[in-house]
């Protein structure tokens, strides 16, 4: 069995792992990393409520890289966002064009 620390400083690595899969727009990695530190995050929990203990100094950077991981994550939920209204907008003007192009045709015609 691994120790808490062990545990720990790969939830650190896989935490960045995580970031940077993100920030480079690899979105196939995603729910395996996430998967894995779930995973990592239930034994190091349960091994903590067991009574082993971790060092301040790696309780901080834990919280350190979770809040910079979730940083990262409100950066590419606003990034998707723009991008998602965006593309609505280009398709409704692109609807409104076509719809009058249609209606300036059929004028035409009539």
């Amino acid at each position: 069995m691994e120790s808490p620390r062990r545990l720990a400083e790969s939830l650190l690595s896989l935490t960045e792992r995580l970031k940077q899969a993100l920030e480079q727009g690899q979105m196939d990695l995603l729910a395996t990393l996430l998967a894995e530190r779930q995973a990592l995050l239930q034994s190091l929990g349960q091994m903590l409520q067991k009574g082993d203990t971790l060092s301040d100094e790696l309780v901080q950077a834990l919280q350190e890289s979770d809040s910079e991981f979730l940083q990262t994550v409100e950066v590419m939920h606003a990034s998707l966002g723009r991008e998602l209204a965006n593309h609505q907008e280009q398709q409704r003007v692109s609807f409104v064009y076509r719809t009058s192009a249609h209606a300036t045709f059929l004028d035409q015609l009539g």
